[in-house]
């Protein structure tokens, strides 16, 4: 037996000693927790095509940076965020007002500036329709090229 087989079953204990804080803090009821996952588990294939003596390595590892960034983008859903809260002091929101922002849809509730708040919502969503796709799109185009 090799001393790599000998020292396996330690790695393998050390990996799933690695992953209990990312499981820990995860649930199963947000898709941002999903995308947490992908981005740690994103995180330690880069570090090993970093490392590693794959031809492609860097290239890919420097890819996969990318994803990571933008999985983390889309999670933490901040987009315009910025522009929502000058609009908002600029028109808070008075008595019955009330707002539902889905993946969907927007519904303005007797608010005076559904028109503007309208188009901001778009907006956000857009950009994030486009970091999906982007993502997706990268993702199938290099997935299969990752190993070490």
């Amino acid at each position: 037996m090799t001393l790599y087989r000998m020292g396996r079953p330690f790695r393998r204990i050390k990996r799933l000693i690695e992953w209990i804080p990312v499981i820990w803090r995860t649930n199963d009821w947000d898709y941002s927790y999903m995308l947490e996952i992908w981005e740690y588990s994103l995180r330690r294939l880069r570090h090993c095509l970093e490392t590693g003596m794959s031809k492609n390595g860097p290239q890919d590892a420097k890819n996969i940076r990318t994803y990571e960034i933008l999985l983390k983008r889309i999670a933490e859903d901040n987009y315009l965020e910025h522009e929502w809260n000058k609009f908002f002091e600029k028109y808070p929101l008075q008595g019955d007002g009330n707002i539902t922002l889905d993946t969907k849809n927007v519904t303005i509730h007797n608010q005076k500036h559904s028109d503007e708040l309208t188009k901001l919502a778009n907006q956000e969503k857009y950009l994030v329709e486009q970091d999906i796709e982007f993502f997706c799109y990268l993702f199938k185009k290099h997935m299969r090229s990752w190993w070490d």
